[in-house]
């Protein structure tokens, strides 16, 4: 019996020795859960304020796209404006040109008057009434 008592013992023994191993081995599995579990809270933690990061970055380039609409929009109407002034300035210089032009046929008209010989009475009277015609009664 001694000796069957000591094979039930070691048998108990082996039982218990293989129970601990399965538990070791489950704890040993837990742990390794908990841990992963612990590294990806932390990857979540990390990717939330990489996110909240990434989202701050975006408002900031939202804003620096406004400003530089409200430049561009600022510099086109600047253009439009100096272009309408070149335009005007263009107009009014083009009508000093003429302006010469014709104040030159009028001083060439005087030279000649000048240089010509006095015309006769006549002709210095029809002058004049083709003028008063041309005025019109005051």
């Amino acid at each position: 019996m001694n000796e069957t008592n000591a094979i039930e013992r070691r048998a108990a023994q082996v039982n218990a020795i293989e129970r601990r191993a399965e538990e070791t081995d489950a704890i040993e599995r837990r742990a390794a859960a908990l841990a992963e579990v612990g590294n990806m809270y932390d990857s979540i933690n990390a990717l939330k304020e990489e996110n909240a990061q990434l989202k701050a970055d975006l408002h900031r380039s939202e804003d620096r796209i406004a400003l530089l609409v409200e430049q561009c929009d600022r510099s086109r109407y600047a253009e439009l404006k100096l272009r309408k002034y070149l335009n005007e300035l263009t107009t009014q210089m083009s009508n000093i040109v003429l302006l010469a032009h014709k104040a030159v046929d009028y001083v060439q008209a005087i030279d000649e008057m000048d240089s010509a010989a006095t015309p006769p009475i006549a002709e210095i009277t029809e002058l004049e009434r083709e003028t008063l015609k041309a005025e019109g009664p005051k």
